[in-house]
């Protein structure tokens, strides 16, 4: 009878500790729940002494925030974003066009985001892909696809019917990018062709090569990547090619005659912690194997470029930072303004390192927002920055 007794009262204080600590777990979880940031609210807000102008204290300073623009809980029919790398707005629809990698088709949404339809999916036949790794729309929103595992070049319709396909050589590079010229060539960079810029018709057939590359290692594979590149041609009969691993741009003019050239470390980034080494002297042929040094600076590398309205957009990485950046600049490579804006990387992942998002920049009177796919928490993020007065 007495051990019943203490029985029962052990019982008794087991179920006490267990409400209690029920009830704490409880509050707990509330509190998460309520200082945890929204999906739906401002998740990033930052004013700092690290995002000061890069190059000019006469830029003005600017408040970021994030938001999301396509949330991942967003789906549409039994679908929804999987691993998004590209979005462009097309204006001959006033839609905006997202190529998803992980689900390998495209998206179209109403500038309000709302889902409207879906082109393509996994395969092999005629409008499917198997790793869609690039797109570009041209100035009548028709889209091409590059997928580099079916080897070919998808064009669709600005309303997302199959057009045509080319087959196309395996493009064996980081950064990779076409760019679709007023006269309706492609633009692109194929080191293996001996120069920084090809032009081809909408056949892929070489119609001209621009730059001849110059040797930078005496291994061949080393002084492919090195010149390995973004493309452009500008409204001015420019071209223009970003060449990360080396860290410079070079312009050239339609005959091929390089007209200007200029160190990105130079006009990108902040003062570099290392010493900085001028790119004619730096010798690269000292290194063995196949090996290119990473350039003396804290530039790391170029995410991507957007070339719109006559500017270039420019997502570049540094390696001493933790805040992102889009810089804004002139044909003439003069810096315009530039955006400082935080990611919280346990959340978001946004930018990959190879030059293969595509993002968009929307500007309007209030200010310009940069619109990213979120790769790797399957959503589209939308950074609005508004110009403060001095």
């Amino acid at each position: 009878m007495k051990n019943s007794k203490y029985i029962n009262k052990y019982l008794i204080n087991i179920v006490f500790i267990a409400v209690i600590n029920m009830y704490f777990n409880i509050c707990a979880s509330q509190i998460k729940k309520t200082t945890t940031v929204s999906e739906v609210e401002l998740h990033y807000k930052i004013v700092s002494e690290q995002f000061k102008p890069l190059l000019d204290n006469k830029i003005n300073m600017n408040l970021y925030y994030g938001e999301p623009f396509v949330e991942y809980e967003y789906t549409f029919g039994k679908e929804a974003l999987n691993r998004p790398i590209g979005i462009r707005y097309n204006s001959a629809t006033n839609e905006f066009v997202v190529l998803d990698e992980g689900n390998r088709c495209i998206y179209m949404f109403t500038d309000k985001v709302k889902f409207i339809r879906k082109i393509g999916g996994a395969g092999q036949g005629p409008g499917e892909f198997m790793n869609p790794k690039f797109f570009v729309l041209d100035d009548e929103g028709n889209i091409y696809v590059y997928d580099n595992q079916n080897n070919r070049i998808t064009t669709f319709s600005k309303n997302g019917k199959l057009v045509r396909t080319i087959r196309v050589e395996f493009i064996n590079t980081f950064y990779f990018s076409i760019f679709i010229s007023n006269e309706g060539d492609f633009i692109t960079n194929l080191p293996e062709e001996g120069h920084y810029i090809t032009v081809l018709s909408k056949e892929w057939k070489v119609k001209k090569n621009i730059g001849k590359i110059d040797r930078i290692h005496t291994a061949k594979k080393a002084t492919l990547i090195a010149s390995e590149g973004l493309v452009y041609k500008g409204n001015n009969e420019l071209y223009y090619v970003f060449l990360p691993v080396l860290q410079i741009v070079r312009i050239y003019n339609e005959d091929g005659v390089k007209v200007k050239e200029f160190d990105l470390c130079e006009i990108i980034q902040k003062p570099s912690m290392k010493e900085k080494v001028p790119f004619e002297k730096r010798k690269y042929d000292e290194i063995p194997g196949n090996e290119i040094p990473d350039a003396p600076s804290s530039l790391y590398t170029i995410t991507n470029i957007l070339y719109k309205n006559g500017c270039f957009y420019i997502l570049p990485k540094f390696n001493y930072t933790t805040d992102e950046k889009l810089l804004i600049y002139n044909q003439n490579m003069e810096l315009i303004n530039t955006y400082s804006f935080g990611i919280d990387n346990t959340k978001y992942k946004l930018l990959n390192y190879y030059g293969d998002l595509c993002f968009e920049v929307m500007e309007n009177v209030s200010g310009v927002n940069l619109i990213l796919p979120a790769k790797y928490s399957a959503e589209v993020i939308k950074y609005s920055f508004t110009k403060t007065k001095k």
